[in-house]
């Protein structure tokens, strides 16, 4: 097979995101591009798509086994986790620097893969900045970043830019009827369009049930006791708090738009909706608060008083909204 045939078959490995597969096949096929920076969302697929091209550039069926002409800067930092911080960050990037440098060892090209280039320190970026600058013809690199607006804008400006969006549900459903029966319907929407947690919930029992217990609390939130409502809220630790209300915005934005939509066939959706009496305009505004309490943990205020205060508010009855807005 060429170059072409492997790249396809090595894309067709990777669920959803056909606009950004396409753009990278004609990039690749027409061989100008040196630097791509793959933008979208945590856990859908950027980085086995990055290696699905990586491994593809080298000839490569295999995308699960890194070519020797292939490096992940993640394996440079835990190869160096022994060092301290600042050290372990320089001695990545200078290993970066001297893999860009060298020659291919077994192939024609060196590919460089660089996941959450959005969270490199100043320092960090600066330095991947300049073996950007001139790329060599035997070199491509393969950027990741959730956020844009967090890569230095001259790394952006030397990059294509590919940017990934969420996995419909029917993709995500289609792959995971295939792994398992059971709890197949709430994996789906527990992804939310995120392949990569898909797979995680599925081969990982332990992070499945703790879901299922976020579905569970977040059934309770809806039947408005406030005494029961307080217990599911007594958390302390601000990545359980914030795992939690992750998923209960996923289905309070589900129940809301299943309320407009007289097609919506989800039975879990559908059930959580008669468990409530409340109006499409009071999901809208819980989704809203769920949101804003999401916000507020992450900005570093007192977990249970955030919490708490969003079990009051809907036990008590949601700000009135208008169309969507919370009504000042």
């Amino acid at each position: 097979m060429n170059t072409t045939e492997i790249l396809k078959n090595n894309l067709d490995l990777v669920i959803g995101h056909k606009s950004a597969k396409d753009l990278l096949t004609k990039a690749i096929v027409a061989g100008r591009t040196k630097v791509f920076l793959l933008i979208g969302p945590p856990h859908i697929g950027k980085g086995l798509l990055a290696r699905a091209v990586a491994a593809s550039l080298h000839g490569q069926s295999n995308i699960d086994k890194a070519h020797n002409d292939t490096v992940c800067f993640s394996d440079l930092l835990e190869a160096s986790k022994g060092e301290k911080e600042e050290n372990k960050w320089k001695k990545s990037v200078d290993d970066l620097v001297r893999f860009l440098n060298r020659s291919p060892i077994s192939s024609n090209v060196k590919v460089a893969i660089i996941d959450g280039v959005d969270k490199l320190s100043n320092s960090a970026a600066n330095a991947l900045l300049k073996t950007l600058e001139e790329p060599s013809n035997s070199t491509i690199v393969i950027l990741t970043a959730n956020d844009v607006r967090a890569v230095l804008s001259t790394i952006q400006s030397r990059a294509q830019i590919i940017k990934l969006n969420y996995v419909a549900d029917t993709e995500i459903r289609e792959f995971v009827t295939l792994q398992t029966k059971e709890r197949a319907p709430e994996i789906v929407i527990f992804a939310n369009g995120a392949i990569g947690l898909a797979k995680a919930l599925i081969g990982d029992e332990e992070l499945l049930q703790k879901h299922l217990g976020y579905l569970e609390s977040f059934k309770i939130l809806l039947q408005a006791s406030v005494t029961e409502g307080l217990k599911v809220a007594n958390i302390s630790s601000r990545d359980e708090a914030l795992a939690l209300l992750l998923v209960w915005l996923n289905l309070s934005r589900r129940m809301a738009l299943a309320s407009l939509s007289p097609y919506e066939k989800d039975s879990i959706i559908s059930a959580l909706n008669k468990t409530t009496n409340r109006n499409t305009n009071d999901l809208i505004a819980l989704t809203d608060e769920i949101r804003k309490s999401i916000e507020a943990i992450e900005a570093g205020t007192n977990i249970q008083i955030t919490m708490g205060a969003l079990v009051l508010q809907w036990a008590w009855g949601m700000p009135k909204t208008t169309m969507g807005y919370i009504s000042s």
